[in-house]
């Protein structure tokens, strides 16, 4: 339970002084804009067809394509965990480099591991 949360001052002023606002886990509350409600998306289907294919025929994963296709999902989801724009996606970036932490890389290996189970 937490109280006291909610700020009415919008999150992007240097005023408002709330200490989680860049907290990754809070995430989902940083993007609720006057009740709105936030939707997580769904693995897309493109992965999700790829994925399948892949288990069914590894030699997919050769090709230049179906990797820079996987390098591209994979780092749009972990842009999302970070709250950065998707535009700012550099696939040659390291993960240090685009700030990955402990907590970040938990997300991402719960995100991997429903992926395969929805398969």
């Amino acid at each position: 339970m937490g109280i006291g949360l909610r700020s009415t001052k919008p999150l992007s002023l240097p005023t408002n002084r709330g200490i989680w606002k860049r907290d990754p886990r809070m995430s989902l509350y940083c993007n609720l804009k006057n009740g709105s409600e936030v939707t997580v998306t769904p693995t897309g289907d493109a992965l999700r067809l790829l994925l399948s294919r892949v288990e069914n025929a590894p030699v997919l994963l050769d090709s230049e394509a179906n990797i820079a296709f996987l390098c591209r999902e994979i780092g749009l989801r972990l842009f999302s965990f970070l709250l950065k724009p998707k535009e700012e996606l550099d696939i040659k970036l390291s993960l240090a480099a685009v700030g990955v932490g402990s907590l970040i890389d938990i997300g991402m290996q719960n995100w991997w591991e429903h992926s395969w189970a929805l398969m």
